[in-house]
């Protein structure tokens, strides 16, 4: 993915650079505006908080978020995608705080507090010692006990820099807890997406497991509280399917008829992921090839020259597919932002002229005033 969207992201960072310009010199515009025409009250061509919603629009327009049930494989995907081991996964229940990826010449881990200011002491650098940097990193993101269900520690964001290809030009992937294992963690996570205004959540689901009444509600969620999000579909963990067929070998059958015991249907688990999306009327038809993707990172990772693994051309397919939600997401960032642009100086030039137009009316009115003057 990261050569699939690299043109796009950094023809992005220039339109943004171009931009954040336009929107300085408009500021300095108004200081020049008002002593040439000499008005009284303060001149503004673009309001605050217009400023505001144009950076963070083009701030966050690259973030990618990813999120899903406990141990559906989140970390896992995100490990894959930067082709690198970065976030701790376990098959235990692991992540407990948002934790952001994002570029840096010089890697870095740091722990970020609720209003995103760095902790004391928190900034370590990450050096070639892997296991000592993966050490402390667990220490960040994995949290025990009952310090899973304190909203202050719960709320800290750890903060990873990472000097990558896919990172370059603003990109940012975001890991976050498993979905409902308390309040606590819900709430954090929730306020995140929410605040952050992600562009492309990808919603994992745990293929051992199908589609659940809580992945239901979650996705619904989502889709009522974000609808400017765009939304992808990961159906993680279906080489379980190819174990199953590994078990169910050919050679097999007739010693399972000569026992008398039928051998068990094989059941593809990103079918029938599928199948219920779609029942749930959660994705239709048409869009599902684009959004939906089941896939096996484990299996991906062996792909051996001269062998037929559908798993890596599978997750290939999904790398397009996220990198296609992604460039739609930056021209529409970039579009949104420029008409936010745009209407603040049509805003002021109407406002102006209807000024403009009153002071001329008020002229005129007193010169007619005084030429009916009975004292003229």
């Amino acid at each position: 993915m990261a050569d699939f969207v690299a043109d796009a992201l950094h023809n992005f960072y220039n339109k943004a650079t171009t931009l954040f310009e336009i929107v300085g010199e408009t500021k300095n515009l108004e200081t020049n505006i008002q002593k040439l025409l000499e008005l009284e009250t303060p001149l503004q061509l673009i309001k605050d908080a217009d400023r505001d919603k144009i950076e963070k629009k083009l701030k966050n327009a690259a973030v990618i978020g990813v999120i899903g049930e406990r141990n559906c494989g989140k970390s896992s995907l995100i490990n894959a995608l930067l082709d690198c081991k970065v976030v701790p996964q376990s098959s235990m229940t692991c992540t407990s705080r948002i934790v952001q990826i994002k570029y840096s010449e010089n890697p870095y881990m740091c722990l970020l507090d609720s209003s995103g200011e760095e902790e004391k002491s928190s900034l370590t650098s990450i050096s070639g010692d892997s296991k000592e940097s993966n050490r402390i990193l667990k220490g960040l993101v994995v949290l025990k006990g009952d310090d899973r269900h304190d909203e202050d520690l719960v709320s800290q964001v750890v903060e990873i820099g990472l000097k990558h290809n896919l990172l370059q030009y603003g990109a940012e992937i975001v890991d976050s807890p498993g979905r409902n294992e308390n309040k606590t963690l819900d709430k954090v996570v929730d306020g995140f997406v929410s605040q952050k205004a992600i562009p492309v959540l990808i919603y994992v689901i745990d293929g051992k497991m199908y589609l659940r009444p809580a992945d239901r509600a979650t996705i619904q969620y989502y889709k009522e509280h974000c609808p400017s999000t765009q939304l992808l579909y990961v159906c993680s963990k279906v080489d379980m399917d190819m174990k199953a067929k590994a078990m169910d070998d050919p050679s097999d059958d007739e010693d399972d008829e000569e026992d008398g015991k039928p051998s068990e249907p094989i059941i593809d688990k990103g079918a029938q992921v599928l199948k219920q999306l779609q029942e749930y009327r959660l994705l239709d038809d048409q869009s599902s090839r684009e959004t939906y993707h089941a896939l096996s990172v484990k299996e991906a990772k062996k792909d051996k020259p001269g062998t037929d693994n559908h798993f890596v051309k599978d997750f290939q397919t999904f790398q397009q597919s996220l990198g296609s939600c992604l460039k739609k997401c930056l021209n529409d960032s970039m579009l949104d932002a420029v008409q936010t642009l745009t209407n603040c100086h049509a805003n002021w030039l109407y406002v102006f002229n209807i000024k403009q137009g009153r002071s001329e009316e008020r002229r005129v009115g007193k010169e007619c005033r005084s030429r009916w003057s009975p004292y003229h």
